[in-house]
């Protein structure tokens, strides 16, 4: 019963965090870009509380070899590269089994080309989002040089696209096939 509480509010963290950060970072990197958008925000219900605690963000020296094992398989999952390890499933390594019932549903899926798709589709949905917000951000005083821009666009390519634009369909299919924990 604890495990599936915990199982249950680390997926509805992550499904929650992780569409807030796509969309602020994407925003950002909108702003920096010139690509806003002055068209209305869409309504967002703030969604529900996650009370309590997460267990520990294991590190890989804390993981056992087989668990790490279906951790990386998990991870390429949208990302073969492993250009950027998810930490939901670090998060998850607590519990090898569920992440072992995690590769048996999303591993299919992959096999069939539709985790791309679903990545695509949201990255596209938040972008969009983010473009909106973005026509919200005020303009600094100074602009920042060339070169830093061109650093933090490359960073937040990175992770919008390998780390939370993955992870927010993926981590949101879980929450959804996971039965409620408490």
């Amino acid at each position: 019963s604890d495990d599936r509480i915990s199982i249950s509010r680390i997926l509805r963290s992550y499904d929650r965090s992780n569409a807030m950060n796509l969309v602020a970072l994407a925003a950002l990197q909108a702003h920096v870009r010139g690509q806003a958008n002055a068209a209305p925000l869409p309504a967002t219900p703030p969604g529900e509380d996650i009370n309590g605690a997460l267990p520990s963000l294991l590190t890989f020296g804390e993981i056992d070899a087989a668990t790490a094992d279906i951790v990386y398989r998990l991870n390429a999952i949208g990302d073969p590269e492993h250009k950027v390890i998810a930490s939901m499933y670090r998060h998850l390594a607590h519990w090898p089994p569920f992440l072992a019932l995690v590769w048996e549903r999303l591993s299919p899926l992959e096999g069939e080309g539709r985790v791309s798709a679903i990545i695509e589709t949201n990255l596209a949905k938040g972008r969009t989002i983010a473009a909106q917000l973005a026509a919200h951000v005020p303009q600094p005083e100074t602009r920042l040089p060339d070169d830093v821009i061109a650093r933090v666009n490359a960073a937040l390519d990175l992770f919008i696209q390998y780390a939370i634009g993955r992870m927010v369909p993926l981590g949101s299919l879980l929450r959804r096939s996971f039965p409620h924990g408490g």
